[in-house]
């Protein structure tokens, strides 16, 4: 488990390696399940768990050419909040972060390219 924190907020990343190849995997991210392969390009997503907001995350990556390899979605419990990650093939622009934060209504939006 990594945990990063300053005065203003905390987050953390747990991890494995399962399995004969020795394959690592997130598990946790901010206490939200997640059973995600690492990968050159992901992004993660934290909203109020409302109807529709996978929807939105995947119709404006299409709509920028941008393909989702793999998504997880964890909760900690019905109607609270949600954690999406997701492998993409290729960058998401910050541009496109952008776009999406401002549909989904929130700032907790972050691309990471490894």
């Amino acid at each position: 488990t990594l945990k990063a924190e300053n005065a203003e907020t905390e987050f953390s990343v747990s991890g494995t390696v399962l399995g004969k190849r020795n394959v690592p995997r997130f598990v946790s991210i901010d206490k939200f399940m997640i059973d995600m392969v690492p990968s050159k390009y992901m992004a993660f997503f934290r909203y109020k768990d409302v109807p529709g907001r996978i929807g939105i995350i995947g119709t404006i990556l299409g709509r920028n050419n941008i393909n989702i390899a793999n998504m997880q979605v964890g909760r900690k419990k019905i109607e609270g909040d949600a954690m999406t990650a997701i492998n993409t093939d290729s960058p998401i622009p910050e541009e496109v972060m952008e776009e999406i934060r401002q549909q989904l209504g929130i700032e907790e939006a972050r691309f990471i390219e490894l």
